[in-house]
């Protein structure tokens, strides 16, 4: 029960050994009858009534979603058309685990959602990316939202019959030491940026060949627990697999990308919790698709989702 990842047939408590199967299902119960005819549970007691909350279970490609309620609605028109195909696009053949990494952020759980919605401070932060010229152009970019779930995506320019055109690595102000971290391979045809944002906390994110799935675990109002899943394809070549790990070096704990954005998060939120604030419209004030990045549509639908279900009155909505 303590293990971070793993299964167990039989799921036992370790503080009074009640034995479950793996529904759920109450199987045993230590002293339920007490000790030598002393104590115990009454005859009342009934195991069919004290078993562990069940999940309702939706499965899309072989990724497994769970919920604890049981009114929510049915996966696919949670997430919507889009996000479900996109996930089935990504795994469309059997995935493997790389690894995992676990990281500590200084900052609420809300405002790391808000970072990776947030589409258009990459090249402010971000210097390291345009310094080097590790950054392939995009030709085609988009905002996609459903409900309070978001999906940004951005394409390689292609030519008249569908081919990556190509682009000329590291034309930056510095070269890196070891360029290899930003070769690749076209694992998803043109398109070189998916962040998938599954409302309220998880992430699936495919940037180049660094593909993750994060979890947020808000462990106080500042301090947000991040769990990564690496993964790939089981039929990755050993090229294939190689330029995967090499490239989750800019991202994760210690990536020389993602570092930047737990640090300036840690920034806003001491600067947040003096109680200042300040609102500022960026592109617009609804919460619709767009095809660029100058816009903070799929943040308002983020707190559009969460001022609903949290009963908070919204105000101005023009969504």
């Amino acid at each position: 029960m303590r293990e971070l990842r793993g299964n167990q047939n039989y799921p036992t408590c370790p503080y009074h050994n009640w034995r479950y199967d793996g529904t759920g299902k109450l199987l045993g119960v230590a002293m339920e009858k007490g000790l030598k005819g002393k104590g115990g549970y009454p005859d009342s007691f009934c195991k069919e009534d004290n078993g562990l909350q069940t999940l309702r279970v939706s499965v899309i490609s072989g990724v497994v979603f769970g919920t604890l309620d049981p009114s929510a609605p049915e996966l696919n028109t949670f997430l919507g058309p889009r996000i479900s195909q996109r996930i089935k696009d990504i795994c469309h053949k059997p995935l493997k685990i790389l690894g995992y990494q676990r990281q500590t952020v200084h900052c609420n759980w809300k405002l790391f959602v808000e970072n990776n919605r947030d589409s258009y401070h990459g090249p402010q932060l971000h210097s390291f990316i345009p310094q080097f010229g590790i950054a392939r152009p995009a030709d085609q970019v988009a905002v996609e939202v459903d409900g309070a779930n978001a999906l940004l995506s951005s394409w390689l320019e292609t030519d008249e019959e569908g081919n990556i055109v190509d682009f000329p690595p590291q034309q930056g102000e510095f070269q890196l030491e070891d360029p290899s971290i930003v070769e690749g391979f076209e694992a998803l045809g043109a398109l070189q940026l998916s962040v998938i944002s599954v409302f309220p906390a998880s992430l699936f994110t495919c940037i180049r060949n660094a593909w993750s799935f994060r979890r947020m675990i808000p462990t106080s109002p500042g301090t947000t627990n991040i769990e990564y899943t690496w993964f790939g394809y089981e039929d990755d070549t050993e090229f294939e697999q190689e330029c995967r790990l090499k490239q989750s070096n800019l991202l994760g704990p210690a990536g020389y990308v993602a570092m930047e954005d737990a640090e300036v998060l840690e920034m806003v939120q001491n600067a947040i919790s003096q109680g200042d604030m300040s609102i500022l419209q960026f592109g617009g004030d609804d919460t619709g698709d767009t095809d660029h990045f100058n816009s903070e549509a799929s943040i308002r639908a983020f707190w559009k989702g969460y001022c609903e279900i949290m009963d908070i009155p919204l105000q101005g909505d023009r969504s």
